[in-house]
């Protein structure tokens, strides 16, 4: 492999990883990854599991008891149902998408090989980009999430969305990596 090839996304083992919150992040010679911890997704997975097992049996108990249930207690029973099959998606979903990951490819000017940003099965070329930034998604705690401003005046979501200070931290990042500008945005 030349000394500025990006990592092949099949082989990131080799790569040092650093923990920083629920995230990860490493370097090649040109590209920044960041990507979801392990850690979180088992923490998720747990607690998830905690609720699919409780409501699962609440409502197993409730619809097939051993006396006669009034009409309250079925429809109560129903609910958990629908709660648990609810929380058996959350993981089946974030299984089919996988750990989330998004690399900051440099490019190598050079070679003429240009930049990009690869996130979510899309690219978005680093010379579309005019800098990053961070956009409020609303809620109770605030939550943010990290966006690429364009130079046609749109902007594109890069995600996770979170409450504490990470959005920030990683937008930052990523513009320092790239080259480009960082503002902490109000909108």
């Amino acid at each position: 492999m030349a000394d500025n090839t990006p990592t092949p996304a099949s082989d990131l083992s080799h790569l040092t990883w650093k923990s920083e919150w629920e995230f990860q992040v490493a370097t090649d010679s040109r590209c920044l990854y960041i990507r979801e911890s392990g850690g979180s997704i088992l923490a998720a997975s747990v607690f998830t599991l905690g609720i699919v097992g409780t409501a699962g049996y609440l409502s197993w108990s409730i619809l097939f008891p051993e006396t006669p249930n009034t009409l309250g207690e079925k429809a109560f029973g129903i609910l958990m149902l629908f709660v648990a099959a609810f929380f058996a998606w959350i993981p089946w979903l974030t299984l089919k998408r996988g750990r989330w990951m998004v690399v900051f490819d440099r490019g190598d000017p050079a070679n003429s090989i240009p930049g990009e940003i690869r996130y979510q099965g899309k690219r978005l070329s680093a010379e579309r980009v005019r800098g990053f930034s961070t956009r409020s998604c609303g809620g109770s705690p605030p939550r943010s999430t990290v966006v690429a401003e364009l130079h046609d005046g749109t902007h594109e979501s890069l995600g996770p969305v979170g409450i504490s200070t990470w959005p920030a931290h990683y937008a930052q990042q990523a513009a320092t990596w790239m080259g480009l500008p960082f503002r902490y945005s109000s909108l």
